[in-house]
Formats: structure tokens, C-alpha cells, sequence
């Protein structure tokens, strides 16, 4: 029975350390693709990667465009917006929904997880409890019995 409640203690440790593997992981993952482009840029040759290379990149939505490039970037920019104008208050609310998008996705993971984390808590405890009660029963009986 004491075997049963180390090995039940050690499912809730680890079931608490669930999030420290996820951002482990989440590190991994961005430490791999940072190699990956390291490794794809190391292989470019040198004079590509000074022709294709930007250093920043600025976006000036008010200027008229003067090359035949940017009058093509800025129509291709429209066709894909549907819009002609940009604004700083379209800027801030995409960014705005944007960001409350994540949150909220945030959340309701962040909620599952905890709701999981309830139910495998109160499974647990059942258990325990039943483990408890055969316990005692048996030393009620060892009792009776050595009496």
C-alpha cells in the first residue's frame, strides 16, 4: 500500500512539472530554429547574402513611392490589404485584436490545464481515500484478530 501512495505522489510531481518541460521545450524549439538559419546563412555565398541582406526594414505608408519596385510592393500591399489607406488606428487595433487573440487562447489552455489538473486531483484523492479505507479496515481486523 505505501508503494502505491509514493508512486501516486510521484505522478502528482510530475504532473506539476508539466509546464517547466513545455517551456524547455518551447526553448529547444526556438534554439533549433534560430541553428537552422545560422546554418542555411553560413552555406549562402558571400555575395548573395550582401545582395538579399537588410539590416531594417522601414515602412513609410505616406511616402509616394519612386521606384518602379516600390509602386509595385505598395499595389501588391493594397490588393492583398483590400485597402488603399493605412492608418495608425487600423495599425493599433490589428494589433490590438491580435494580441487579444493570443490572451485568450492563453487562457483557455491556461483553463483545460487546470480543469485536467482538478479532475486528476480529485481521482487522486478518491483513490487515496479508498486505499485509506482498506488500511484501516485491515488493521481493524489485525486488531480484532491479535486480541
Amino acid at each position: 500500500m505505501l508503494n502505491f501512495c509514493f508512486v501516486f505522489l510521484q505522478i502528482g510531481l510530475a504532473v506539476g512539472d508539466i509546464d517547466s518541460i513545455q517551456q524547455n521545450a518551447e526553448y529547444k524549439r526556438l534554439s533549433v530554429k534560430i541553428e537552422v538559419i545560422h546554418n542555411f546563412k553560413e552555406k549562402l555565398p558571400l555575395w548573395l547574402l550582401h545582395r538579399i541582406h537588410q539590416s531594417e526594414s522601414v515602412r513609410r505608408p505616406n511616402m509616394k513611392a519612386k521606384t518602379m519596385f516600390q509602386k509595385i510592393k505598395g499595389l501588391g500591399d493594397r490588393l492583398v490589404s483590400g485597402k488603399t489607406k493605412y492608418s495608425v488606428e487600423d495599425a493599433e487595433r490589428n494589433l490590438a485584436n491580435h494580441l487579444t487573440n493570443i490572451f485568450n487562447s492563453k487562457m483557455t489552455e491556461q483553463d483545460k490545464r487546470i480543469n485536467s489538473l482538478g479532475r486528476e486531483m480529485k481521482e487522486q484523492r478518491i483513490i487515496l481515500e479508498k486505499m485509506f479505507d482498506v488500511i484501516s479496515k485491515n488493521d481493524a481486523t489485525r486488531t480484532l484478530d491479535d486480541d
